[in-house]
């Protein structure tokens, strides 16, 4: 569908054939393979429906201009109405033009609902497809997946082509949109560009940059091609985002010219791969582009909420984990000292306190021990006693010399054994 910038909104709604909301009739089938679109390009959304006998499908909306897209190669074999009133008939497809064709459209007067109604004649040889289905909304539709083009005020082009809208080296591409992730399409002119690849590289909200190259498939026999997927996204929370894209190519290489900038939004998500895929996605420029282009790309390497949230959760679950360590530990402490007190009571339990009695020397006879004990208790401030022992030799055995009192015990005497003479 042809739009033109008026300083308002361009936006029209996309509608693809998986779409729960178009009725279809007996005789529809879903086709995955891309072959049957050789000239054609694949299906956005990597799904088609397709007839080979005469059935129809019915869809209602509410905005203005709707256009059908049909993959039909020997032409004519459809129909379309729109609230019961016959719609221009596109014709046939043309080789090398808009891929697939637009083959139907309709210009209703009045904002509101509509009810399209679409009719082919599909066989064996010749089956008819439906890829999607594009219509300018209603000012209060929000939830679906918008298709913005060049001129529409959230998207800001760098210098560039005034007819193709290819960026010129160096030159970025900023748009603001919401949803979950986009789609880029463009065209590719063989007779007015070069035909090797171009390098480009993309940010999402100020991220990690990531390197994609720009490949032409255009051909002698197919020399322009539009609506050729350029760039898909990965998936982002649902909301709003920033797209900032640099071109990194040059005059002679294939050119990075904007057709269409698909944004996905709808109620029921759509898991496209990315283009190119993850794996390939480089967080620094593989090649070192002109002090040109350098200053075009303006980067800012700052973690995404996503990461933050991580690394909070992370460190989080860590800290806690280390309290309930320390506080284990602390309690096992206090239990282990209060076992410890416990058996140290229990065995002192099994054991009697007394006072021990005092020394007495085994020399004294048993009668004198009371009064021995009396008298060292009597006298425990005097100077010590000194006992002195006498044996049968008679000889005083030395005593010390210091100052105390001195007792003069008996002497003893051992027995002496006689033996008389034979």
């Amino acid at each position: 569908m042809a739009q033109e910038a008026t300083g308002g909104s361009t936006r029209t709604v996309y509608v693809d054939d998986s779409e729960q909301d178009i009725v279809y009739g007996d005789g529809w089938i879903v086709a995955n393979s891309t072959d049957v679109l050789a000239g054609y390009g694949s299906p956005l959304y990597r799904t088609l429906h397709s007839a080979t006998v005469t059935t129809s499908f019915f869809y209602a909306y509410s905005g203005t201009d709707v256009t059908v897209f049909l993959i039909d190669k020997a032409g004519s074999d459809y129909s379309c109405t729109l609230d019961g009133r016959t719609l221009i008939d596109r014709g046939p497809p043309q080789a090398g033009s808009l891929n697939p064709t637009a083959t139907c459209s309709g210009f209703p007067d009045v904002d509101g609902y509509h009810e399209l109604n679409v009719t082919v004649f599909g066989n064996q040889s010749n089956p008819v497809y439906l890829d999607y289905i594009q219509y300018n909304p209603s000012p209060n539709i929000t939830s679906e997946d918008f298709v913005y083009f060049p001129g529409d005020p959230s998207i800001k082009l760098g210098p560039a082509d005034p007819n193709t809208f290819a960026l010129f080296p160096g030159s970025a591409l900023d748009f603001d949109f919401t949803g979950y992730s986009l789609t880029l399409r463009g065209l590719f002119d063989n007779e007015a560009y070069g035909h090797a690849a171009s390098s480009a590289m993309y940010t999402i909200d100020g991220g990690d940059p990531a390197n994609f190259t720009v490949t032409s498939t255009a051909t002698s026999l197919t020399p322009f091609l539009a609506n050729q997927v350029i760039l898909q996204t990965p998936q982002y929370p649902l909301g709003k985002h920033t797209l900032h894209v640099v071109f990194l190519g040059t005059n002679q290489t294939s050119p990075l010219a904007v057709s269409d900038i698909i944004v996905h939004n709808g109620t029921s998500q759509v898991d496209l791969p990315p283009i190119p895929p993850l794996p390939s996605l480089t967080t620094a420029l593989s090649n070192t582009p002109s002090q040109d282009v350098t200053q075009a790309v303006q980067v800012h390497s700052m973690p995404t909420i996503d990461h933050m949230l991580v690394i909070g959760l992370v460190l989080g679950g860590t800290g806690i984990i280390v309290s309930l360590l320390i506080s284990g530990i602390c309690l096992y402490r206090r239990h282990s000292r209060k076992n410890r007190r416990k058996r140290s009571l229990d065995l002192l339990a099994d054991y009697t306190l007394f006072t021990p009695s005092p020394f007495i020397p085994f020399s004294v006879p048993e009668d004198d021990k009371h009064a021995i004990v009396e008298a060292e208790n009597s006298r425990a401030s005097e100077p010590p006693q000194i006992f002195v022992v006498h044996t049968d030799s008679g000889n005083v055995i030395p005593q010390p010399t210091t100052r105390s009192d001195i007792v003069d015990l008996p002497p003893t005497y051992d027995t002496i054994n006689h033996t008389s003479p034979v």
